[in-house]
Formats: structure tokens, C-alpha cells, sequence
């Protein structure tokens, strides 16, 4: 009896080592009376719950708790407190513009707009033309070997007609003892050559405004695709400014005001050709009548010397003209011709500047 019952208490522990062993593998479930338990492999430790997508968003990837930008992957920027602006492809800026009269200094670019694009930039060219003068020097004058000595008896004036005498360097007794008033016109030079001697006054031609660009750095601050943020371009003028080498058109409505300013200038004033006319005017000299005929040069006291173009009175039995015989009058000339001004000062190396209208 006693064996049979210590062999049935035997079967009955194996039989529930069994079940508790089945237990112990089965997956966690609901406890009976409606509770939930679940064991760790660590003992003494309770499984907790996998956080979801949802709340990691909400603490940040960075774990900062913020907004995480999606195109950089950082925080957004704050916005731009200036101005936006929307440079085009191909233009340069945006810039801080100054105009001054090129009579003072140029100004210094402001604090937001520190780097100077370009100190020599202008407009309103101003040129006069040029004041052109043409004067013509007579060279190589010829003057005729004779003049013609008249006797015009008792008319003083010497204008009345009469038949006269060719005189030369040599003694010529042609007068022959006639009493009067005597007279050699002079006479016309016989050939001459005429030499240009042009002149021209040029007043400097020159700009009358600077144009002061000035850039600088974007402020920190969130713009639209494209754009940057401008600040404001005080103390220079309020309105900001694109700018591009060359001549254009304006490339869009912000930027519609439009000057067009230059780097220099190409001086192209300049005179008409200085021409010359046909030499004119006469030849005269010294002249001398003797009351000898034969043209004595010493011991006699009847000798009138006089000059070409006086009318004297005088017995006058010979003459000769002195020295080399006859020479050019202050009146030869040749007429100059009047050079009209030409051409212009034109301005070179041009820069677009359009700029906001305000």
C-alpha cells in the first residue's frame, strides 16, 4: 500500500514538472483574472515599449525638440528683414549707387556695401568744339626787275597820266631833264608760294558725374529660390541697382530704371583741313633820281633819293633802283581759309546700371 502510493505521488510530480515546463516556453498572454504579465530574461527587469515614428519627429532628429529643416537638414533660417532681391543670370549686384559731380571727392562705399565695383564710372560727357584758326605765310616771293617811273608835271597828286620810264638796278637816262612831279607806282609780285600754318584751342573735354557702385555681403535671413537679401544701401541713394558691362536693356521690372555710364572717353575733335588762296600784293624799294644822266654816285649834290610809291617834285634826268632792286610790301598775303570744327568726344566703355524706380 504504501509503495503503491509513493508511486502514484511520483507520477503525479513529474506530470506537473511537465506542465510547468510547457508554461515557461509558451509565448506572454493574459494571465488568468484578466491581467498581463511577461518576463525578462534579466531578472528583476519589465520589457518596455519601443518609442514610434510619431514620437521621434516630435523630439527631433537632432534631439533638439525643434522643426528640422527637410532641405538642409538644420533649422530653418528666420526671414530676410531687408529687402529680397532677385538678381537675373548675367548681371552683377545687387549694389548701393551714389551719383556726385566728378568736381568733388568720390564718396566711400557705406558699411553694408563695402567693396567699390569701379572708381572710374561717369555720364554727362561735355566737349566744346574745337576753335579752329588757319593763317597762310607767303615763302619765295619773286618781285618784277623794273618799276615804272611817271612824270606827271605840275599835278601834285601825281594822277594824272603820263608815259613812264622802266627803271632797273641800272642808270637809265630816259627822263631826260623833265621837270614835275615824279611817281613809280608799285608793282605786283610775280610768283610766291603760300604755307598752311593751322592752329586749333581745345578746351579738355571731360565727365560732369561720378557714378559711385558699391557691393557687399547678403544679410543672414530666409529669401524665395534665387533671391538674396539685401540690405539697405544707406547713407547712398535708396533705391538698389543691377549692373552689367556693356550696353542692355533692363532685364526685368524690379530693376526698370535704366543709365547707361562709361569708363572713359574717346576724343575725336578735330579741324577741317587748313587750305591756302593765290599769293597777292606788291614789290617796292628805294628809288633814285639824279639831275645827271649819268646816274653819278659821288661829288654832286643834285641826287633825290626817295622811295616806290611817293609822288616828289623833282628835275630828274636819270634813275636807278637801289640796292638789289625790288623787294615785297608788308601787304603780300596769302587768303587762309576758315576750318569748320569736327568731329566729337564720344564716350567708351559702357556699363547698364538699372536700378529699382524707389
Amino acid at each position: 500500500m504504501t509503495n503503491r502510493s509513493a508511486m502514484q505521488w511520483t507520477a503525479i510530480a513529474v506530470v506537473l514538472g511537465m506542465i510547468a515546463s510547457c508554461r515557461d516556453d509558451s509565448p506572454s498572454g493574459p494571465a488568468p483574472g484578466g491581467e498581463s504579465s511577461s518576463t525578462s530574461s534579466d531578472p528583476g527587469t519589465t520589457a518596455g515599449t519601443l518609442p514610434t515614428t510619431a514620437d521621434a519627429s516630435a523630439e527631433g532628429a537632432d534631439g533638439s525638440g525643434g522643426a528640422v529643416d527637410s532641405s538642409s537638414g538644420g533649422p530653418s533660417a528666420p526671414p530676410c528683414e531687408d529687402a529680397c532681391i532677385a538678381v537675373p543670370p548675367a548681371w552683377n549686384g545687387p549694389v548701393a549707387v551714389m551719383r556726385t559731380s566728378t568736381a568733388e571727392e568720390r564718396p566711400s562705399c557705406p558699411d553694408a556695401y563695402p567693396e567699390l565695383v569701379d572708381n572710374e564710372l561717369f555720364t554727362e560727357l561735355s566737349a566744346s568744339d574745337l576753335l579752329c584758326t588757319c593763317a597762310c605765310e607767303p615763302t619765295e616771293i619773286v618781285c618784277p626787275t623794273h618799276v615804272l617811273l611817271t612824270p606827271h608835271g605840275d599835278d601834285e597828286d601825281c594822277e594824272s597820266p603820263g608815259t613812264g620810264y622802266n627803271i632797273t638796278t641800272v642808270c637809265n637816262s630816259g627822263p631826260m631833264g623833265q621837270n614835275g612831279y615824279w611817281h613809280a607806282a608799285p608793282v605786283d609780285v610775280t610768283s610766291g608760294e603760300c604755307t598752311p600754318v593751322s592752329e586749333r584751342t581745345r578746351t579738355p573735354a571731360g565727365f560732369a558725374t561720378r557714378w559711385t557702385l558699391c557691393e557687399g555681403e547678403p544679410s543672414e535671413g530666409a529669401c524665395g529660390t534665387d533671391e538674396t537679401c539685401a540690405p539697405a544701401p544707406a547713407p547712398f541713394e535708396e533705391r538698389l541697382c543691377i549692373w552689367s558691362e556693356g550696353d542692355h536693356e533692363c532685364p526685368s521690372e524690379g530693376f526698370a530704371v535704366r543709365e547707361l555710364v562709361h569708363a572713359s572717353f574717346d576724343d575725336q575733335r578735330g579741324c577741317a583741313e587748313c587750305s591756302c588762296g593765290s599769293i597777292s600784293g606788291t614789290c617796292g624799294g628805294g628809288l633814285r633820281l639824279w639831275g645827271a644822266n649819268t646816274c653819278p654816285e659821288g661829288g654832286i649834290e643834285d641826287i633825290l633819293t626817295t622811295q616806290v610809291g611817293d609822288c616828289v617834285l623833282y628835275d630828274a634826268q636819270a634813275a636807278k633802283l637801289l640796292n638789289d632792286g625790288l623787294e615785297p610790301n608788308e601787304d603780300v598775303e596769302c587768303p587762309a581759309s576758315t576750318p569748320a570744327p569736327t568731329g566729337e568726344a564720344v564716350p567708351t566703355d559702357p556699363v547698364t546700371v538699372c536700378c529699382s524706380a524707389q
